[in-house]
């Protein structure tokens, strides 16, 4: 084609391999070589019928049928200035990975004298001699004699060779001369070395470009949501997507993106309990940090600074005064609100604390974390820090522990069930399907739920309690206290009678529990022992309101909460999430992040 742009001609038409459609480790089927001296032809390699090794043709410029070079194979090479002699790789194994090769593969440079026919070698080394460049006298070729791949000079004239390059680090790649002039790439960067300096310079490149990827647009992201959370209310919804927090109104109202930030990723947005904040994880500062939105001034605080590593998620505190988190550094944190004040409770040398809950009253959590055989352990510490108390065995695999709304129990599922099947092809058991749902008292004298009971006896009781109440007033309740007596605890464990299986999303009010499994919402009833279907939707409770989101596929529904049946009709609208997306700012975000995982979850600090 015109060196000024324009109209290509083609000028071959070989047959392809059967592999030319993957990116084969031998490179590609025809490879331009160069040109020959005069103009006239064009030399590039072929590789039909072997798949590993090529031949040599010229192309006539003009058009016409190529014609195969008399020499057995061919990759690499370069005519000398008068046309007569040919240097040249008989190997084409440039496009392998093989650092340090020195076996039978490993090539030398050769001359073909086309009009003695004689073919001669001029290197004779176990590494790798490749890509002959001929300038005047000279043969420059790439080698990893020295273990690192370098530019070295065979003379002509003395049969001499001398090392021209002398990099260390990375190999030089893919070198080529034209104009009396060499040009390789190391690093990454394009170099130029003059023959007659043998000095090289780094090529300093400019691309100018309209940019048509890469240009600043509106999206709706409503279908990349990754987290949402409630609020007591009800009537309206914290939704992150695509590192941009929106506050959704439940029905009628105007959707909300509370962040703007292309810069930031900002994740995990949370209503507190009390209606007054929304807390997100965001990482503009070059650190995930913690951030506070005020609905009621539409204004953003920073709530921690100087933070040093990844924060997975936030959980706030029933009493609004509190957030928590765990990192990965494998600390548990408390977070005072509003004044942001840190305190580390706890830090795990194994791995990070999971599936953190907080009591009904804001005094203690529940978490799992490793026992150091294989098995997490379920344990439960005060608020402030202090004892671990465990709830669980380290002999049975235990997670994702919950507070009762009451605060009398500790939900939480368990792989302790062993239901054993014998295999027709070994002498072995297998155990599957072990994970069942489990519930600990955490008082000593507190009864199991499901003990049988005298209904006349209880309706007499549940009267009296409303007249002392004041009838059917509804005044706002304070938060149960909740006692743990950690003597016997582990003992105090019931098996919920529910179907094994993969279920999460716990919540109980002392009276029933619901929870989700295999997609569905469930309910069992601890006064009669019976099981129903919630809804054809996973639960995505919050606690603290009388609302609760329901996800079935990528759609989202708000209901009344508790209830023993819910009707999905109308989901949650979110197609007024719409959101800036700037890749010149997200672009060096997802870069940073990137390196930050590597940092903070690397298995040795040193990287090796």
């Amino acid at each position: 084609m015109p060196d000024g742009g324009g109209i290509p001609v083609r000028l071959t038409y070989t047959a392809t391999n059967a592999r030319d459609n993957m990116g084969d480790r031998m490179g590609p089927n025809n490879i331009v070589m160069g040109w020959t001296p005069d103009g006239k032809n064009i030399t590039f390699r072929n590789r039909i019928g072997d798949g590993f090794l090529g031949n040599l043709w010229n192309a006539p410029a003009g058009g016409g049928m190529p014609q195969e070079l008399p020499l057995p194979t061919g990759g690499f090479c370069c005519w000398s200035p008068d046309g007569n002699s040919l240097a040249y790789n008989r190997v084409m194994r440039e496009f392998r990975t093989w650092k340090y090769y020195r076996g039978g593969q490993a090539d030398d440079i050769r001359i073909y004298d086309t009009k003695a026919g004689k073919i001669t070698k001029i290197t004779d080394d176990r590494a790798q001699d490749i890509f002959p460049m001929w300038i005047g006298d000279e043969i420059y070729f790439a080698s990893d004699r020295d273990m690192t791949m370098n530019l070295f000079v065979y003379d002509t004239r003395t049969g001499a060779t001398t090392k021209v390059t002398d990099y260390t680090d990375y190999d030089v790649k893919f070198p080529s001369c034209g104009g009396g002039k060499i040009v390789y790439e190391h690093a990454g960067w394009i170099y130029v070395l003059d023959p007659a300096t043998k000095k090289s310079t780094k090529l300093d490149v400019t691309l100018s470009s309209d940019f048509v990827q890469g240009r600043t647009e509106l999206r709706d992201v409503s279908s990349s949501w990754n987290s949402i959370s409630l609020p007591a209310s009800g009537k309206r919804i914290a939704v992150t997507a695509r590192g941009e927090v929106f506050d959704v109104p439940v029905g009628q109202g105007v959707t909300k993106n509370i962040t703007r930030t292309p810069g930031s990723n900002d994740r995990e947005a949370s209503w507190s309990p009390d209606g007054k904040w929304i807390a997100y994880i965001g990482d503009s500062t070059g650190e995930t940090e913690i951030y506070l939105y005020s609905p009621e001034d539409g204004k953003t605080r920073q709530l921690t600074s100087k933070n040093d590593t990844y924060i997975y998620s936030l959980q706030w505190a029933p009493d609004s005064k509190s957030l928590y988190y765990s990192d990965r550094e494998n600390r548990l944190v408390r977070v005072s609100v509003p004044d942001g004040a840190k305190k580390t409770l706890l830090q795990n040398p194994q791995s990070p604390f999971s599936s953190l809950s907080v009591s009904p009253d804001s005094k203690w959590l529940a978490y799992t974390k490793p026992a150091g055989n294989e098995m997490s352990v379920v344990y439960v510490m005060s608020a402030d820090g202090g004892k671990e108390i465990p709830v669980t065995e380290k002999w049975y695999s235990s997670g994702a522990p919950t507070f009762s709304a009451d605060g009398k129990y500790l939900i939480f599922t368990s792989a302790r069930d062993f239901n054993p099947i014998y295999s027709q092809v070994e002498w072995n058991y297998a155990y599957t399907n072990m994970n069942g749902i489990y519930m600990a008292l955490l008082a000593s004298d507190t009864p199991s739920p499901m003990l049988p009971s005298d209904v006349a006896l209880e309706d007499k009781k549940s009267a009296e309690g409303a007249a002392a109440r004041g009838g059917d007033k509804s005044a706002p309740e304070a938060a149960p206290a909740v006692r743990i007596d950690p003597e016997g605890l582990t003992d105090r464990i019931i098996r919920i009678p529910v179907s094994n299986g993969n279920t999460r999303s716990f919540y109980s009010d002392g009276k029933k529990l619901w929870f989700s499994s295999r997609g569905a919402t469930r309910v069992f009833d601890f006064a009669t022992g019976k099981e129903d279907k919630v809804a054809d939707a996973t639960l995505l409770y919050e606690p603290g309101g009388k609302k609760a989101a329901f996800m079935k596929g990528k759609s989202l529904y708000v209901c009344d909460f508790p209830s023993s049946h819910v009707s999905l009709d109308e989901p949650l609208a979110l197609d007024g999430m719409k959101a800036v997306v700037d890749y010149d700012k997200e672009w060096p975000l997802l870069f940073d992040e990137v390196w930050r995982a590597f940092r903070d979850g690397y298995y040795l600090k040193n990287m090796n």
